[in-house]
């Protein structure tokens, strides 16, 4: 489980309702370490591995980073019978600054879509901004908005908060 002090230090995370009916969430949060780290953290898998998930998940990344690339993010530590993984398909590769692509969840027939914006605030912090849209029920964008706040709270424990 992430430590609620990190949790805490996410600056914003929130829910906004689109015109077209669906969900975003919204989850910004500053991480002490260079944008460039930071964009790497999103796309190399070894790095991407050791913070996205709990360890004991037994987290495995593979991704082909460029547009139109798949991605594979799946945890072999979950008890049996509780597979957990999520695919999706890079639309924007732009380091060290944005990364979109699709999200579904294996098993699941939702599609839904992230953004991850990162900017360099101040010497070595960088915000990151994750939204996570196209969500088709509250019970939908409540449970990204809860994995998005645990990920990052598990990021800034890799890398420090950037300040307070």
């Amino acid at each position: 489980m992430t430590d609620p002090d990190h949790i805490s230090r996410i600056r914003t995370a929130k829910v906004r309702t689109e015109a077209d009916g669906t969900y975003s969430v919204i989850v910004t949060v500053t991480v002490a370490a260079a944008r460039s780290v930071v964009f790497s953290a999103f796309t190399d898998p070894g790095v991407l591995a050791r913070w996205f998930w709990p360890q004991r998940f037994g987290t495995r990344v593979a991704l082909d980073l460029q547009p139109g690339g798949a991605f594979g993010i799946h945890a072999d530590g979950p008890p049996e019978g509780q597979a957990m993984g999520v695919t999706g398909v890079y639309q924007d590769v732009e380091a060290p600054a944005r990364l979109t692509m699709s999200w579904q969840w294996i098993g699941e027939p939702a599609v839904s879509h992230v953004a991850i914006e990162l900017t360099d605030v101040a010497d070595d912090q960088t915000e990151v901004v994750v939204t996570h849209s196209a969500n088709q029920s509250t019970t939908e964008s409540d449970d990204h908005l809860h994995g998005w706040r645990d990920c990052l709270g598990r990021l800034v424990e890799s890398f420090g908060t950037g300040g307070s």
